[in-house]
Protein backbone atom coordinates (compact mmCIF):
# COMPACT_ATOMS: atom_id res chain seq x y z
CA UNK A 1 0.00 0.00 0.00
CA UNK A 2 1.49 3.38 -0.96
CA UNK A 3 1.14 6.38 1.29
CA UNK A 4 2.55 9.70 0.09
CA UNK A 5 6.19 9.14 -0.75
CA UNK A 6 6.40 5.93 1.24
CA UNK A 7 5.28 2.31 1.40
CA UNK A 8 3.24 0.80 4.21
CA UNK A 9 4.18 -2.73 5.36
CA UNK A 10 1.82 -4.73 7.57
CA UNK A 11 4.17 -7.19 9.31
CA UNK A 12 3.15 -10.14 11.54
CA UNK A 13 4.52 -10.08 15.10
CA UNK A 14 5.43 -13.11 17.23
CA UNK A 15 2.46 -12.51 19.57
CA UNK A 16 -0.09 -12.75 16.75
CA UNK A 17 -0.49 -8.99 16.40
CA UNK A 18 0.53 -6.97 13.35
CA UNK A 19 2.94 -4.07 13.11
CA UNK A 20 2.21 -1.18 10.73
CA UNK A 21 5.42 0.27 9.29
CA UNK A 22 5.63 3.13 6.78
CA UNK A 23 8.94 3.02 4.89
CA UNK A 24 10.10 6.24 3.25
CA UNK A 25 11.14 5.73 -0.34
CA UNK A 26 14.56 6.95 -1.42
CA UNK A 27 14.40 7.01 -5.19
CA UNK A 28 17.50 6.80 -7.40
CA UNK A 29 17.35 10.25 -9.02
CA UNK A 30 19.57 12.03 -11.52
CA UNK A 31 21.59 13.64 -8.73
CA UNK A 32 22.56 10.24 -7.29
CA UNK A 33 22.92 8.47 -10.64
CA UNK A 34 25.41 10.82 -12.31
CA UNK A 35 28.41 9.62 -10.28
CA UNK A 36 31.24 11.75 -8.90
CA UNK A 37 32.47 14.86 -10.67
CA UNK A 38 35.14 14.56 -13.38
CA UNK A 39 38.73 14.97 -12.25
CA UNK A 40 39.84 16.65 -15.49
CA UNK A 41 38.36 19.21 -17.83
CA UNK A 42 36.88 18.06 -21.13
CA UNK A 43 36.22 20.77 -23.68
CA UNK A 44 33.04 20.85 -25.69
CA UNK A 45 34.67 20.01 -29.01
CA UNK A 46 36.72 17.12 -27.70
CA UNK A 47 35.11 13.69 -28.15
CA UNK A 48 34.45 11.47 -25.16
CA UNK A 49 33.35 7.84 -25.19
CA UNK A 50 31.36 6.16 -22.42
CA UNK A 51 31.39 2.44 -21.74
CA UNK A 52 27.81 1.27 -21.50
CA UNK A 53 28.75 -1.57 -19.22
CA UNK A 54 29.42 -1.30 -15.50
CA UNK A 55 32.55 -2.84 -14.02
CA UNK A 56 30.81 -4.71 -11.24
CA UNK A 57 31.97 -5.05 -7.66
CA UNK A 58 32.63 -8.49 -6.17
CA UNK A 59 29.84 -10.50 -4.60
CA UNK A 60 30.22 -12.32 -1.31
CA UNK A 61 30.25 -16.10 -1.32
CA UNK A 62 26.83 -17.29 -0.09
CA UNK A 63 26.97 -20.93 0.94
CA UNK A 64 25.33 -21.71 4.29
CA UNK A 65 21.78 -22.17 3.03
CA UNK A 66 22.89 -25.10 0.84
CA UNK A 67 23.80 -27.23 3.86
CA UNK A 68 20.39 -27.05 5.50
CA UNK A 69 17.08 -28.81 4.98
CA UNK A 70 14.95 -26.51 2.79
CA UNK A 71 11.15 -26.64 2.96
CA UNK A 72 8.31 -24.59 1.49
CA UNK A 73 5.47 -23.52 3.78
CA UNK A 74 2.17 -23.93 1.86
CA UNK A 75 -0.04 -20.91 1.38
CA UNK A 76 -2.52 -20.50 4.21
CA UNK A 77 -0.06 -21.47 6.94
CA UNK A 78 1.85 -19.11 9.21
CA UNK A 79 4.60 -21.33 10.64
CA UNK A 80 6.26 -24.67 10.01
CA UNK A 81 6.60 -27.41 12.62
CA UNK A 82 9.46 -29.82 11.91
CA UNK A 83 8.90 -33.10 13.78
CA UNK A 84 12.14 -34.74 14.85
CA UNK A 85 13.31 -37.90 16.51
CA UNK A 86 15.65 -36.62 19.20
CA UNK A 87 17.58 -39.89 19.41
CA UNK A 88 17.03 -43.58 18.91
CA UNK A 89 16.13 -45.24 22.18
CA UNK A 90 19.19 -46.58 23.97
CA UNK A 91 19.30 -50.09 25.44
CA UNK A 92 18.52 -48.93 28.97
CA UNK A 93 15.41 -47.05 27.78
CA UNK A 94 13.58 -50.22 26.76
CA UNK A 95 11.41 -52.18 29.13
CA UNK A 96 13.03 -55.05 30.97
CA UNK A 97 13.27 -58.37 29.17
CA UNK A 98 10.89 -61.15 30.24
CA UNK A 99 10.77 -64.91 29.81
CA UNK A 100 8.25 -66.61 27.52
CA UNK A 101 4.80 -66.92 29.04
CA UNK A 102 5.05 -63.47 30.60
CA UNK A 103 3.58 -60.24 29.20
CA UNK A 104 6.25 -58.27 27.32
CA UNK A 105 7.03 -54.96 28.98
CA UNK A 106 5.97 -51.97 26.93
CA UNK A 107 8.19 -48.98 26.21
CA UNK A 108 6.86 -45.43 25.77
CA UNK A 109 8.16 -43.53 22.76
CA UNK A 110 9.26 -40.34 24.52
CA UNK A 111 12.10 -39.52 22.16
CA UNK A 112 10.15 -37.35 19.70
CA UNK A 113 9.75 -33.59 19.60
CA UNK A 114 9.29 -30.74 17.15
CA UNK A 115 10.92 -27.49 16.11
CA UNK A 116 8.84 -24.44 15.23
CA UNK A 117 10.15 -22.38 12.32
CA UNK A 118 8.67 -18.87 12.24
CA UNK A 119 9.16 -16.99 8.94
CA UNK A 120 9.81 -13.25 8.75
CA UNK A 121 9.07 -10.95 5.83
CA UNK A 122 12.13 -9.37 4.22
CA UNK A 123 11.10 -6.80 1.62
CA UNK A 124 13.40 -4.38 -0.21
CA UNK A 125 12.85 -1.83 -2.95
CA UNK A 126 14.71 0.39 -5.43
CA UNK A 127 13.08 3.23 -7.37
CA UNK A 128 14.66 4.65 -10.54
CA UNK A 129 13.24 7.92 -11.86
CA UNK A 130 12.30 8.28 -15.52
CA UNK A 131 14.90 10.98 -16.19
CA UNK A 132 17.67 8.59 -15.10
CA UNK A 133 16.38 5.93 -17.50
CA UNK A 134 16.08 8.47 -20.32
CA UNK A 135 19.35 10.35 -19.87
CA UNK A 136 21.88 8.08 -18.13
CA UNK A 137 24.35 5.93 -20.02
CA UNK A 138 24.00 3.11 -17.46
CA UNK A 139 21.09 0.65 -17.38
CA UNK A 140 20.06 1.43 -13.81
CA UNK A 141 16.94 -0.74 -13.95
CA UNK A 142 19.07 -3.75 -14.91
CA UNK A 143 21.58 -2.95 -12.19
CA UNK A 144 18.80 -2.56 -9.61
CA UNK A 145 17.46 -5.97 -10.63
CA UNK A 146 20.90 -7.52 -10.06
CA UNK A 147 21.35 -5.77 -6.71
CA UNK A 148 17.99 -7.05 -5.43
CA UNK A 149 18.71 -10.57 -6.68
CA UNK A 150 21.98 -10.55 -4.75
CA UNK A 151 20.17 -9.15 -1.71
CA UNK A 152 17.71 -12.08 -1.84
CA UNK A 153 20.50 -14.63 -1.40
CA UNK A 154 22.66 -12.66 1.01
CA UNK A 155 19.94 -12.04 3.58
CA UNK A 156 18.97 -15.74 3.57
CA UNK A 157 22.57 -16.80 4.16
CA UNK A 158 22.94 -14.31 7.02
CA UNK A 159 19.75 -15.56 8.66
CA UNK A 160 21.04 -19.14 8.53
CA UNK A 161 24.35 -18.09 10.13
CA UNK A 162 22.44 -16.29 12.90
CA UNK A 163 20.37 -19.43 13.56
CA UNK A 164 23.46 -21.66 13.69
CA UNK A 165 25.23 -19.23 16.03
CA UNK A 166 22.27 -19.49 18.40
CA UNK A 167 22.44 -23.28 18.69
CA UNK A 168 22.16 -24.43 22.30
CA UNK A 169 25.54 -25.49 23.68
CA UNK A 170 25.93 -28.84 25.39
CA UNK A 171 25.92 -28.87 29.18
CA UNK A 172 26.27 -31.53 31.85
CA UNK A 173 22.53 -32.24 31.65
CA UNK A 174 21.44 -31.58 28.05
CA UNK A 175 22.69 -32.38 24.58
CA UNK A 176 23.53 -29.52 22.27
CA UNK A 177 26.18 -28.19 19.94
CA UNK A 178 29.90 -28.70 20.56
CA UNK A 179 32.72 -26.16 20.50
CA UNK A 180 36.39 -26.24 19.55
CA UNK A 181 38.86 -23.42 20.28
CA UNK A 182 42.09 -22.68 18.46
CA UNK A 183 45.46 -23.17 20.14
CA UNK A 184 45.26 -24.03 23.82
CA UNK A 185 42.31 -21.71 24.50
CA UNK A 186 39.37 -23.03 26.50
CA UNK A 187 37.09 -20.08 25.78
CA UNK A 188 36.89 -17.31 23.20
CA UNK A 189 38.40 -14.73 25.55
CA UNK A 190 41.63 -16.78 25.66
CA UNK A 191 42.13 -16.81 21.88
CA UNK A 192 45.16 -14.85 20.66
CA UNK A 193 46.74 -14.17 17.28
CA UNK A 194 48.17 -17.41 15.94
CA UNK A 195 45.37 -19.62 17.27
CA UNK A 196 44.33 -20.34 13.69
CA UNK A 197 42.46 -23.31 12.26
CA UNK A 198 44.41 -26.52 11.60
CA UNK A 199 43.71 -29.85 9.95
CA UNK A 200 43.74 -31.40 13.44
CA UNK A 201 40.55 -29.45 14.21
CA UNK A 202 38.81 -31.16 11.30
CA UNK A 203 39.60 -34.50 12.93
CA UNK A 204 38.38 -33.21 16.29
CA UNK A 205 35.17 -31.88 14.76
CA UNK A 206 34.60 -35.20 13.05
CA UNK A 207 35.03 -36.95 16.40
CA UNK A 208 32.49 -34.65 18.06
CA UNK A 209 29.91 -35.40 15.38
CA UNK A 210 30.40 -39.17 15.17
CA UNK A 211 30.72 -39.98 18.88
CA UNK A 212 27.69 -40.52 21.10
CA UNK A 213 29.53 -38.91 24.04
CA UNK A 214 29.43 -35.27 25.08
CA UNK A 215 32.44 -33.33 26.32
CA UNK A 216 31.41 -29.88 27.44
CA UNK A 217 33.01 -26.61 28.53
CA UNK A 218 32.28 -24.96 31.87
CA UNK A 219 33.69 -21.52 32.63
CA UNK A 220 36.81 -22.09 30.59
CA UNK A 221 37.59 -25.50 32.09
CA UNK A 222 38.91 -27.64 29.25
CA UNK A 223 37.25 -30.72 27.95
CA UNK A 224 38.80 -33.95 29.07
CA UNK A 225 37.63 -37.39 30.02
CA UNK A 226 36.66 -35.93 33.40
CA UNK A 227 34.28 -33.45 31.69
CA UNK A 228 32.31 -36.17 29.94
CA UNK A 229 28.55 -35.89 30.41
CA UNK A 230 26.52 -38.76 31.80
CA UNK A 231 24.12 -38.82 28.84
CA UNK A 232 24.61 -39.50 25.13
CA UNK A 233 24.09 -37.62 21.85
CA UNK A 234 23.38 -38.68 18.30
CA UNK A 235 26.35 -40.52 16.72
CA UNK A 236 26.13 -38.90 13.29
CA UNK A 237 27.64 -40.85 10.40
CA UNK A 238 29.67 -39.17 7.67
CA UNK A 239 28.09 -40.27 4.39
CA UNK A 240 29.92 -37.62 2.34
CA UNK A 241 27.77 -35.01 4.06
CA UNK A 242 29.97 -33.48 6.76
CA UNK A 243 30.49 -29.84 5.83
CA UNK A 244 32.97 -27.35 7.27
CA UNK A 245 32.18 -23.69 6.60
CA UNK A 246 35.14 -21.34 6.89
CA UNK A 247 36.00 -17.71 6.08
CA UNK A 248 38.66 -16.58 3.56
CA UNK A 249 41.12 -16.20 6.47
CA UNK A 250 40.83 -19.92 7.19
CA UNK A 251 41.05 -20.74 3.49
CA UNK A 252 44.56 -19.30 3.51
CA UNK A 253 45.47 -21.53 6.46
CA UNK A 254 44.28 -24.63 4.62
CA UNK A 255 45.82 -23.74 1.27
CA UNK A 256 49.24 -23.32 2.87
CA UNK A 257 48.98 -26.61 4.79
CA UNK A 258 50.69 -29.48 2.96
CA UNK A 259 48.50 -32.07 4.72
CA UNK A 260 45.37 -30.46 3.32
CA UNK A 261 46.81 -29.91 -0.16
CA UNK A 262 47.92 -33.55 -0.44
CA UNK A 263 44.64 -34.95 0.89
CA UNK A 264 42.17 -32.71 -0.95
CA UNK A 265 42.89 -33.79 -4.52
CA UNK A 266 39.67 -35.27 -5.90
CA UNK A 267 40.27 -37.71 -8.71
CA UNK A 268 36.74 -39.04 -8.12
CA UNK A 269 33.14 -38.45 -9.19
CA UNK A 270 32.10 -36.64 -6.00
CA UNK A 271 29.76 -33.68 -6.42
CA UNK A 272 31.62 -30.45 -5.65
CA UNK A 273 29.51 -27.84 -3.85
CA UNK A 274 29.66 -24.13 -4.63
CA UNK A 275 32.58 -22.52 -2.83
CA UNK A 276 34.16 -25.86 -2.02
CA UNK A 277 37.97 -25.84 -2.01
CA UNK A 278 38.50 -29.54 -1.31
CA UNK A 279 37.88 -32.32 1.16
CA UNK A 280 39.77 -33.44 4.21
CA UNK A 281 38.91 -36.58 6.20
CA UNK A 282 35.81 -36.93 4.00
CA UNK A 283 34.65 -33.47 5.09
CA UNK A 284 33.87 -30.85 2.45
CA UNK A 285 35.60 -27.51 3.11
CA UNK A 286 33.44 -24.59 1.93
CA UNK A 287 34.37 -20.89 1.96
CA UNK A 288 31.77 -18.23 2.75
CA UNK A 289 32.18 -14.51 3.45
CA UNK A 290 29.19 -14.75 5.78
CA UNK A 291 31.09 -16.93 8.25
CA UNK A 292 30.57 -15.22 11.59
CA UNK A 293 33.17 -12.69 12.71
CA UNK A 294 33.61 -11.21 16.17
CA UNK A 295 36.03 -8.32 16.67
CA UNK A 296 38.55 -8.34 19.50
CA UNK A 297 36.82 -7.75 22.86
CA UNK A 298 33.48 -8.09 21.06
CA UNK A 299 30.47 -10.02 22.27
CA UNK A 300 28.53 -12.59 20.28
CA UNK A 301 30.88 -15.55 20.69
CA UNK A 302 29.25 -18.96 21.01
CA UNK A 303 30.51 -19.42 24.58
CA UNK A 304 29.43 -15.94 25.71
CA UNK A 305 32.91 -14.60 26.54
CA UNK A 306 34.44 -11.51 24.94
CA UNK A 307 36.72 -12.40 22.04
CA UNK A 308 40.42 -12.28 22.91
CA UNK A 309 41.28 -11.21 19.34
CA UNK A 310 39.54 -10.90 15.97
CA UNK A 311 37.98 -14.33 15.49
CA UNK A 312 35.87 -16.34 13.08
CA UNK A 313 33.36 -18.95 14.22
CA UNK A 314 33.60 -21.68 11.62
CA UNK A 315 30.90 -24.35 11.54
CA UNK A 316 31.15 -28.09 11.01
CA UNK A 317 27.77 -29.67 10.44
CA UNK A 318 25.94 -32.79 9.38
CA UNK A 319 24.17 -31.59 6.23
CA UNK A 320 20.34 -31.54 6.23
CA UNK A 321 20.25 -32.43 9.96
CA UNK A 322 21.73 -29.48 11.83
CA UNK A 323 19.41 -26.72 10.62
CA UNK A 324 16.46 -25.98 8.36
CA UNK A 325 15.33 -23.13 6.13
CA UNK A 326 11.62 -22.62 5.52
CA UNK A 327 10.15 -20.37 2.82
CA UNK A 328 6.71 -18.89 3.30
CA UNK A 329 7.32 -16.81 0.16
CA UNK A 330 10.13 -17.58 -2.26
CA UNK A 331 12.02 -14.48 -3.49
CA UNK A 332 9.82 -12.63 -5.97
CA UNK A 333 10.88 -9.52 -7.87
CA UNK A 334 8.16 -7.06 -8.91
CA UNK A 335 8.99 -4.41 -11.53
CA UNK A 336 6.34 -1.77 -12.20
CA UNK A 337 5.86 1.74 -13.47
CA UNK A 338 4.83 4.35 -10.92
CA UNK A 339 3.78 7.34 -13.09
CA UNK A 340 2.69 9.46 -10.15
CA UNK A 341 6.31 9.57 -8.95
CA UNK A 342 7.70 9.43 -12.53
CA UNK A 343 9.74 6.35 -11.71
CA UNK A 344 10.10 2.61 -12.08
CA UNK A 345 9.81 0.65 -8.82
CA UNK A 346 11.56 -2.66 -8.24
CA UNK A 347 10.39 -4.53 -5.14
CA UNK A 348 11.84 -7.72 -3.71
CA UNK A 349 9.35 -9.74 -1.66
CA UNK A 350 10.25 -12.81 0.36
CA UNK A 351 9.44 -14.46 3.68
CA UNK A 352 11.49 -17.18 5.34
CA UNK A 353 12.84 -18.45 8.64
CA UNK A 354 15.89 -20.43 9.72
CA UNK A 355 16.17 -22.65 12.78
CA UNK A 356 18.45 -25.33 14.17
CA UNK A 357 16.92 -28.82 14.26
CA UNK A 358 19.53 -31.14 15.80
CA UNK A 359 21.90 -28.93 17.77
CA UNK A 360 24.20 -31.89 18.39
CA UNK A 361 24.82 -32.05 14.61
CA UNK A 362 26.63 -28.67 14.85
CA UNK A 363 30.21 -27.99 15.93
CA UNK A 364 31.46 -24.41 16.37
CA UNK A 365 35.17 -23.86 15.72
CA UNK A 366 36.36 -20.56 17.19
CA UNK A 367 39.75 -19.49 15.82
CA UNK A 368 41.74 -16.30 15.36
CA UNK A 369 41.73 -14.66 11.96
CA UNK A 370 45.54 -14.30 11.87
Amino acid sequence: MSEGNGVRHILPMSDGEYEDIVQTLAATTASTARGSSASTTTYLLEPRMWMREIVNAAKKDLRYAEGGMIKDIPKGNANLIIPKQKQYLAGGSWGANVTPGTAVNQTALSNYDGVELVPTWYNSSVAVTYDVIQQNVVDYVGQAREELTYRAGDIVDQAVVTAISGATESTSTAAGSSTIFGGDATQASELTDGDIITTDMVAEGRKKLTTDSIYYWVGGTGESKAAKASYSKNPWKNNDDFLLYIAPEQEEAFLTDSQFINASEYGSNKVIMNGEIGTYLNTKIIVSNNTKQVASAGVGTTDGSAAGTDINTCVMVKAKKGYALGYLKRPTLHIMDYPRQLEVDLILEQAFGAKTVHDDAIVHINVSQV
